[in-house]
C-alpha cells in the first residue's frame, strides 16, 4: 500500500465518523426536543387543573340571596357584581340585614 491509499482510507474513515457524530447530535437534539414538548403538556395539563379548581371554588361560594322580603340575609363577597349594587353600599356599611332601598 503507497501513501495515498493510506491517506484516502484516513480522509474517509475521518469523514464517516464525523457524519456519524453529526447524526448522533442531530439525534441527541429530537430528544431534547421531545422531552421539552413533554415538558410543555404536562405543563398545560397541571394549568387546565388548576382552572378546574379554580371554577370548582368560585362554585362553592354562596351568593348573595335576595329574599322575597328584599332583605339581605348575609353578605360574601360577590362573584359578579348585581344590578344596582352601589345602592346596597350604604346599607350594607351600617350593618348586615340592612333593608334594600326601593
Amino acid at each position: 500500500m503507497g501513501r495515498e491509499r493510506r491517506r484516502r482510507r484516513r480522509r474517509r474513515r475521518r469523514r464517516r465518523r464525523r457524519k456519524e457524530k453529526e447524526k448522533e447530535k442531530e439525534k441527541e437534539k429530537e430528544k431534547e426536543k421531545e422531552k421539552e414538548k413533554e415538558k410543555e403538556k404536562e405543563k398545560e395539563k397541571e394549568k387546565e387543573k388548576e382552572k378546574e379548581k379554580e371554577k370548582e371554588e368560585k362554585a362553592e361560594k354562596p351568593r348573595v340571596r335576595i329574599h322575597p322580603n328584599n332583605h339581605i340575609k348575609h353578605i360574601p363577597v360577590l362573584p359578579t357584581p348585581l344590578p344596582a349594587w352601589h345602592k346596597f353600599r350604604k346599607n350594607l356599611a351600617l350593618g348586615s340585614n340592612a333593608r334594600v332601598p326601593r
